[in-house]
């Protein structure tokens, strides 16, 4: 027993120094979380956004509750315009449109065709927008894609995560950041702790996030002028030369998601929503890519074919901007599939022209303005903080 003594003795006194460091380790990313808005509760933020007048940027690092946040923002916003799809639709603004239009980016809201319409059938309960803007992005159609097993029913996916997923998560992913990774400025997210208009840690350490009308701000990334066209899309179009994940190889579109497809145009006819719909554009060094590959990614260049003759059954109609060029230069995209402010903004003119009714809607004189006035590929509107 007294050896025993001894040696706990010896152990304390050992690591006693150390003491003070573990205490820090503990409660440091505690006190980060906490004070950065990391772990605030997304009822609460997607409440703040909406009732700010300010703009106010949403950007956690550690753990997404995009399909709840844009759910509820939704529901609470009621907006006439609605775009919905997923980050490939995020570049729409509100500014786009004219101001006696609400408008809300539900970008996010949806990861695989029968997301749409299990979305919209959750807004019945209050307004249902009056123009609905959709994008699809082309590996939907694909019938190799792992996403058909790993998003499934909208239910699941739009559940709020608990308080402890987000909280043990990001506590254990920040300590790792803090100790090795280094992915992040600790002294500019502390610089930024009193400033409530960003909300988390990516929004306070590099201007990223969700703005009050759900469209994504990309923040340093944009005003630093780094995207991946700098690298020529190389990470982009590695993954499809080798067929890599959400990029699977196909030579044929799947048939088998038509019905879902089916089930949103059909929702759409039944409660009055006029449908944009559109395949959102890759730049076109990426589709260069895809017609490299050949047979083996074809099926890309078959879906407008397909679905077309669906849309004109309903009697709506689908554009295909799957190559960048149609309508902007290649810079104007961060990794080959992410159009920026600008591409969206010549996009949304490119839409109009061909559809009257969204014409109606769109603020066509700011829009042009700005895109005579920007001299960067990414802003169109103001792109400070």
């Amino acid at each position: 027993m007294k050896r025993l003594n001894q040696f706990i003795k010896s152990m304390v006194k050992k690591f006693l120094p150390f003491l003070p460091l573990a205490i820090l380790l503990l409660v440091a990313p505690i006190w980060v979380l906490k004070k950065s808005g990391e772990v605030t509760d997304i009822d609460d933020v997607v409440i703040k956004q909406f009732n700010s007048k300010k703009r106010v940027l949403f950007g956690r690092k550690y753990y997404s509750d995009t399909f709840y946040q844009k759910l509820k923002a939704s529901q609470l916003n009621q907006p006439d315009v609605l775009a919905l799809g997923t980050s490939r639709v995020m570049a729409f603004r509100e500014k786009f449109f004219k101001s006696e239009y609400s408008f809300y980016n539900a970008g996010g809201g949806a990861r695989r065709l029968s997301h749409y319409h299990d979305f919209l059938k959750e807004l019945t309960k209050g307004k249902l927008p009056k123009i609905l803007i959709v994008a699809f992005d082309q590996h939907f159609f694909n019938p190799n894609w792992t996403g058909l097993k790993r998003f499934k029913s909208f239910a699941e996916t739009a559940t709020k995560k608990s308080f402890y997923d987000t909280w043990n998560m990001a506590r254990l992913y920040l300590l790792n950041d803090i100790l090795f990774n280094r992915s992040f400025s600790i002294t500019k997210v502390i610089k930024k702790l009193g400033d409530e208009s960003l909300i988390g840690l990516n929004a306070k350490s590099f201007q990223v996030g969700y703005l009050n009308d759900g469209s994504w701000f990309y923040g340093q990334v944009a005003l630093t002028g780094h995207s991946e066209y700098n690298e020529g899309f190389s990470p982009t179009i590695k993954k499809i030369k080798y067929g890599q994940e959400d990029w699977e190889y196909a030579s044929e579109v799947n048939h088998q998601v038509l019905p879902e497809l089916e089930e949103l145009l059909t929702f759409c006819k039944q409660n009055n929503i006029h449908l944009v719909s559109f395949l959102p554009p890759f730049a076109h060094k990426v589709i260069e890519a895809y017609k490299e590959v050949g047979e083996k990614q074809s099926y890309v260049f078959k879906i407008y074919e397909t679905i077309e003759p669906i849309y004109k059954k309903y009697g709506f109609k689908v554009f295909d901007y799957s190559d960048l060029a149609l309508i902007a230069s290649d810079e104007e995209t961060f990794d080959g599939y992410h159009g920026s402010e600008v591409a969206y903004g010549r996009l949304l003119l490119r839409l109009a022209e061909k559809d009257k009714i969204l014409e109606n809607y769109i603020n066509r004189e700011l829009i042009e303005r700005r895109l005579k006035e920007v001299s960067g590929p990414y802003f169109l509107l103001d792109g400070s903080l």
